[in-house]
């Protein structure tokens, strides 16, 4: 399949959230995480939000170029 340049970056784009919405979460399940102040965990929460949006945006455009048909 040959993807246009701005197709590649998507999901170039949509690998590289993935693996720090994964890191994310890993550091949100670690021990550290219970010793942060209140107001930085809520931060780091609305973080994960923020980037779980944006990337169900980046896999609903791959989805439109990877699967045409769909």
């Amino acid at each position: 399949m040959n993807l246009q340049p701005h197709e590649e970056r998507v999901l170039v784009e949509r690998g590289e959230l993935a693996e720090n919405l994964d890191r994310l979460n890993a550091f949100i399940e670690g021990e550290v995480w219970h010793k942060m102040p209140e107001a930085d965990r809520d931060l780091l929460i609305e973080q994960r939000n923020h980037m779980t949006a944006y990337l169900g945006v980046l896999q609903r455009r791959a989805a439109r170029f990877l699967c045409p048909s769909k």
